[in-house]
């Protein structure tokens, strides 16, 4: 069995991506968080390599894949240059062995690629008509939709709804999450 690190930005955000990839690799991987105790922006604080190097003496991993939120769009040069110069960064601390997973704006933009299972747990008609790399504020969005019904979407959400998420339809719907599996399938060796 593989043994996969995931390091995010929140707890939230590795469980659900842990959650969503388990659906397609759950019978050939180990997923393990790393840096729980790091949130958001700490993330780029030079103490979080450092963090990293003194897990990793413990523990080997196959792969490790880095949770980051461009909190842009992919068109957004600046910022999806500063995502690559900290995978870059904490990549080099891993021994090179990590994949990014980079997310438009935010985590809830993958939730926008199977927007039918949302709908259909939230009860909301959200269209699903939109190419889900161009959405800004995709958490804001959900949560406007939700806000007047007898279920409102929040953030601890993600992990019990990305269970739900049909992994072929995320892949489907999303270039940047096909791009990684592409990725993360031949850094880690795992079958399709």
């Amino acid at each position: 069995m593989k043994r996969i690190g995931l390091v995010g930005e929140d707890p939230n955000d590795t469980a659900s991506i842990k959650n969503l990839l388990a659906q397609k690799f759950g019978q050939q991987v180990f997923f393990k968080p790393l840096l729980k105790n790091i949130r958001g922006h700490q993330l780029d604080n030079n103490s979080t390599e450092r963090s990293l190097k003194a897990e990793l003496l413990n523990e080997d991993f196959d792969t490790i894949i880095f949770i980051r939120d461009i909190d842009g769009l992919q068109s957004e040069n600046l910022k999806v240059n500063k995502v690559a110069k900290w995978f870059a960064k904490l990549n080099a601390a891993s021994g090179s062995i990590g994949v990014l997973l980079k997310n438009i704006y935010e985590l809830e933009a993958l939730i926008f690629a199977d927007i039918e299972t949302f709908n259909n747990l939230y009860k909301t008609k959200i269209r699903d008509d939109r190419n889900i790399h161009f959405i800004k504020d995709p958490k804001e969005v959900l949560k406007e939709k939700t806000r007047k019904g007898k279920k409102q979407y929040k953030e601890s959400d993600c992990p019990e709804l990305f269970k739900k998420l049909r992994y072929d339809v995320v892949k489907a719907n999303s270039t940047m999450f096909s791009d990684f599996e592409n990725t993360f399938c031949m850094a880690s060796r795992v079958r399709l």
